[in-house]
């Protein structure tokens, strides 16, 4: 009986330590560029106007620029992307990779380093559905330990319809 209770206490144990540390986000709607998403409750919104969306914490930075422009097509998105990324300084990101379907989005995306920090960035570039002259510039920066955190903030990323 008393390996049982042992075993009991032990498992509830972990398990309130598990939930204690897991991630809990908040749902995000930015209206006026048709786009949900979440983000932890730890991040701190620094910019959230018609030019770019910003949060963090002390360990992963969500960025988000939308543009608008003629329809374009993957190779120049590869171009710009690649351009992008140069200018913002990352490195070791090999070839830039396209998508057909991303949450209903469509584009070009690529990960590496950044330089000022040396962590990973996911850089990405995604085409509206339903707009196809509007884009959006997302950028993710992380500590490599919050990488399924990071995965979760990109694949929440959805077209408001």
């Amino acid at each position: 009986m008393k390996k049982i209770f042992t075993l009991f206490l032990f498992v509830f144990i972990c398990s309130f330590a598990v939930n204690s540390y897991s991630q809990t986000y908040t749902d995000y709607t930015w209206d006026s560029q048709s786009l949900k998403f979440k983000i932890p409750n730890t991040f701190e919104v620094t910019d959230n106007n018609s030019e770019k969306f910003s949060a963090g914490d002390n360990l992963i930075w969500l960025t988000i620029y939308p543009k608008t422009g003629s329809a374009l097509k993957y190779s120049e998105m590869i171009n710009m992307l690649t351009s992008w990324a140069k200018e913002n300084d990352v490195y070791a990101y090999g070839t830039v990779k396209t998508e057909t379907n991303f949450n209903g989005f469509w584009g070009v995306y690529l990960d590496g380093k950044l330089a000022s920090n040396d962590l990973p960035v996911y850089c990405a570039m995604f085409v509206h559905p339903d707009y196809p002259s509007q884009y959006y510039y997302v950028w993710i920066n992380y500590n490599a330990d919050d990488i399924s955190t990071a995965e979760d903030i990109l694949l929440s990323i959805k077209p408001m319809r």
